[in-house]
């Protein structure tokens, strides 16, 4: 739906009846887990290459005793 909401979609369509566009709504994928999947996939890569940069220490095993 390319942020578009329902009438939009259905006027560009050619839809007369908002009941016509939602039945169709079902075969879209689901906006909010889309958008989760790209908000986590942007930390994950900027956690990447904060690790990678200046500055990071790596962690020494069995130092703390």
């Amino acid at each position: 739906m390319a942020g578009h909401n329902l009438p939009m979609i259905g006027a560009l369509l050619g839809h007369t009846v908002a009941a016509t566009t939602q039945r169709y709504v079902h075969l879209t994928g689901d906006p909010a887990a889309e958008a989760a999947e790209k908000v986590g996939a942007r930390i994950e890569s900027a956690l990447a290459k904060s690790a990678k940069g200046k500055g990071a220490t790596p962690l020494k095993r069995g130092a703390a005793k």
